[in-house]
């Protein structure tokens, strides 16, 4: 494979890898703003939804400062493309768990616990797919400006791997909440019904945007 710093020059890669650590805070406010949610405790899970919009307008600054530095810097097109591709699809995550947050925010709902369940085990798995992505990151960023040890490359194709396989487990979980959700349907408003099936979509949007981070990353280090 090319060396890391072929595709990845050390201020472009540490500003992605910048960026992928505010994508990682949103990340890791997720868990604890749903089960506030899930727990009916309505003002603690605003407060961590605030807390998202924070750690996600310092992912933009940090997105605008990359693509304003990337217009003026002396890589190829195809570099540039690249990692503007993957800016593009790290920024996505966080979009996404901004979007949840926003749900959080507008509407209390109430959540019963076998379905609370559900929510959270859907939550889980997503942030073990974005923290998997974090790690390959930072990996990455050890190694920036060298070849990385051959040894260690089908470690990270195989983590890799298991970030894209994740969406297929995540919308099984999807599934199966959504299937309790329509089998006591009778018993909520339909206004719920609609507003716990969009946050779930969200959920599951986080880890497609994943993926793609994933399938951005394999093509530029030479595992796709």
């Amino acid at each position: 494979m090319r060396p890391i710093g072929g595709i990845f020059g050390r201020p472009a890669f540490g500003a992605l890898h910048e960026h992928m650590l505010k994508v990682q805070d949103c990340l890791s406010l997720l868990e604890p703003m749903l089960l506030s949610f899930t727990k009916l405790e309505f003002n603690a899970a605003r407060r961590y939804a605030y807390d998202i919009h924070e750690r996600e307008s310092d992912a933009d600054r940090i997105k605008n400062e990359i693509r304003a530095g990337l217009s003026h810097s002396i890589f190829t097109a195809v570099e540039r493309t690249e990692m503007l591709l993957l800016l593009k699809a790290q920024d996505d995550i966080s979009d996404h768990c901004e979007r949840v947050a926003a749900l959080v925010e507008i509407r209390e709902t109430s959540v019963w616990p076998e379905l609370a369940v559900d929510f959270m085990r859907l939550a889980e798995q997503v942030v073990s797919v974005g923290r998997m992505l974090g790690q390959v990151e930072e990996k990455l960023k050890d190694f920036e400006g060298t070849a990385y040890p051959t040894g260690e490359m089908a470690k990270l194709a195989a983590l890799l791997d298991r970030v894209q396989q994740g969406e297929h487990e995540t919308g099984l979980l999807q599934q199966a909440l959504l299937r309790r959700l329509f089998e006591n349907e009778k018993h909520i408003d339909p206004v719920s019904v609609i507003f716990l099936m969009q946050i779930a979509q969200q959920l599951s949007n986080i880890v497609g945007a994943a993926e793609n981070t994933a399938d951005v990353l394999g093509r530029m280090i030479g595992t796709r």
